[in-house]
């Protein structure tokens, strides 16, 4: 095969992304399944389908198209929430110790189709010169700890992606113009076939609700069901405009719409928890109607929280948490949630 680096690259700018790096370059290359068509994703990524805070740098058609969403000097919203990333990468430890936020030391490409499908061979021959233009113009080592899915960051919540199919070996094998690299302790061996298990906590043995009421179901609440929510002061206020650092994770708070449910919120270090219920809304603010539903989540959906606010009563309490932008933001009623630690909201003056 002759490899040179001929690609035709469509700009197709989006507008979630942070200008610049900071004082940071890339210095790894996450891959991942877009799940869907490019067209769409570009929607995604562009707020036309929803306040969804994601993007990528590059997205890879079947048909061998190649978008640029946003420039490699920016930082796209691709990684999300490190969850039990492979020990293997140092770099990633090293950026996790020193709070770096990995977004803004990696170039992330997404491919159109799904975890496990393989590419097409005009995907794969438009990725492979994508990668040595990459890897040439930022000193990205070729290697298997520099050029890994996103599975290799979070194990537990996207393990499956992109999946078994995609070509390591051989991506790998053509960019060193040599046999793959891989070794018999390879981070990029295949999962089991089997369903991995997901790691919740334990919700205990009390009955649950099904998910949260709608107001017109008339859905009458049981009594004395736990809220989970153990409130203590030991809570830093972070205004809209501080960084806010929750598990190695860097975010932005900005100052939320009336419409989004900014008008109460207080900016806090809430932390991770999981959806405990069968299926939770997410809403773009603090209310049951129907229309403020942005998508569903169900049990055992991890997330983080930055903030919270009050808002309709379920099950004796009105306080809701405000999903932050790396896990797509959003409203969840705290009653739904499973809180990894215990968080209080202050008494009122």
């Amino acid at each position: 095969m002759t490899q040179d680096y001929a690609i035709s690259i469509e700009s197709h700018l989006v507008k979630n992304f942070w200008p610049g790096r900071g004082p940071n370059e890339p210095l790894a290359i996450v891959e991942r399944m877009m799940q869907g068509t490019i067209e769409t994703t570009r929607k995604y990524f562009n707020g036309e389908m929803g306040d969804y805070k994601v993007s990528a740098h590059y997205g890879v058609a079947r048909d061998g198209r190649v978008w640029q969403f946003v420039r490699d000097e920016d930082t796209a919203w691709a990684n999300g929430v490190v969850n039990r990333p492979d020990p293997g990468l140092n770099w990633v430890q090293e950026a996790l110790a020193s709070h770096t936020n990995l977004n803004t030391i990696t170039l992330s490409i997404e491919y159109e189709g799904k975890s496990g499908e393989n590419l097409t061979e005009a995907q794969y021959e438009a990725t492979l010169a994508l990668h040595q233009r990459l890897i040439e113009r930022w000193n990205i080592p070729a290697d298997e700890l520099h050029i890994i899915g996103q599975l290799h960051l979070d194990s537990v919540d996207r393990a499956e992606n992109p999946g078994s199919a995609f070509p390591w070996q051989r991506l790998l094998g053509d960019l060193n113009q040599s046999q793959p690299l891989f070794h018999s302790e390879s981070i990029f061996e295949a999962p089991p076939e089997t369903e991995p298990e997901l790691e919740i906590p334990d919700f205990g043995t009390e009955d649950e609700p099904a998910s949260e009421p709608e107001p017109e179901s008339g859905m009458a609440l049981e009594e004395g069901l736990p809220l989970n929510l153990n409130f203590h002061h030991e809570i830093a206020t972070i205004r809209p405009n501080d960084s806010l650092r929750i598990d190695g994770t860097t975010a932005e708070p900005e100052p939320l719409t009336e419409e989004q449910g900014g008008q109460n919120i207080i900016w806090s270090q809430v932390g991770g928890g999981a959806v405990k219920v069968e299926l939770a809304n997410v809403r773009v603010r603090p209310s049951y109607e129907p229309a403020t539903v942005l998508y569903q989540v169900s049990r055992g959906a991890r997330m983080h929280f930055d903030g919270y606010s009050e808002g309709p009563e379920l099950q004796g309490s009105t306080i809701w948490l405000h999903i932050t932008r790396d896990d797509g933001y959003g409203w969840l009623h705290g009653a739904l949630v499973q809180l990894d630690k215990a968080f209080n909201v202050p008494d009122k003056a």
